[in-house]
């Protein structure tokens, strides 16, 4: 059952702030963006983001901004990408997008990234995150594949620390997170759907990528077609955290009339 929600002031907060830098004029995208707020601190998962990112204004510039805090981790988009009322949408071919937020800002024993997909897609691509060729190890997601997986890791290395599981449908909210020095676990709205024992590795020096990943500063491992209605990166979550930042998502993307 979804509790109920102490209400807060919008005035001078982070809504305001992002309503306003996103020039977001339309009365139903404001009441989402305040809402999301509202939940997120009802829900106690507002201090654990470092960046989210609601995709909601219908253009580039409005689509780029990171509702946790405007002047930090300033999405810029690169290559073919459609900006609409439901999102951010990437070719497959050449659309990548560079979150600003460096993985030595996170956490490797308790750090998560997210992504909510409107498209069911299986290129050979990846989704978020970054991996280091040079390294050997990153944090990445990848809906569904091209063999009909959704995988990733969370700080590890190498393809032996990927974590996957057979998906058939990348549509709905997908959620990597990593808790503790070993434990890695993925979900699939709202709902655990698979995890491991992974000793976690340092950061890379890297910045995130959406759509595809950041090998050595340039996009790699080829690029996602799944449009982007929501993208969270942050600190590690608990199955109850994943629980309810499900919950808190599809209320949003409802109240925009785009949710999956």
């Amino acid at each position: 059952m979804r509790k109920t929600l102490k209400v807060v002031a919008f005035g001078g907060g982070p809504a305001d702030a992002f309503i306003k830098a996103a020039g977001i004029t339309d009365s139903t995208q404001q009441t989402a963006i305040k809402t999301l707020v509202n939940d997120l601190n009802g829900y106690g998962l507002w201090s654990k983001m470092k960046a989210i990112y609601p995709m909601v204004g219908g253009n580039a510039t409005a689509h780029s901004y990171n509702l946790k805090d405007i002047t930090k981790f300033q999405i810029a988009f690169s290559g073919g990408w459609t900006h609409s009322s439901t999102g951010a949408l990437p070719n497959g071919s050449n659309a990548y997008a560079d979150t600003k937020l460096n993985d030595s800002l996170l956490t490797p024993n308790s750090s998560h990234l997210s992504y909510y997909s409107r498209i069911n897609g299986n290129l050979a691509g990846y989704d978020i995150g970054l991996y280091s060729a040079t390294l050997g190890k990153g944090i990445w997601l990848t809906l569904r594949d091209n063999s009909n997986r959704f995988a990733g890791g969370i700080f590890q290395s190498g393809s032996s620390g990927e974590v996957t599981v057979t998906n058939l449908d990348s549509k709905g909210f997908y959620i990597g997170c990593k808790n503790g020095s070993t434990l890695t676990t993925f979900y699939k709205n709202g709902s655990s759907v698979v995890s491991s024992t992974k000793t976690d590795t340092t950061a890379s020096n890297y910045n995130l990528f959406l759509a595809s990943l950041n090998n050595d500063g340039v996009p790699g491992y080829g690029y996602s077609n799944k449009e982007c209605a929501f993208s969270t990166i942050g600190d590690g979550l608990t199955d109850t955290d994943a629980s309810n930042l499900y919950t808190i998502i599809q209320n949003y993307q409802t109240i925009l009339n785009r949710q999956v």
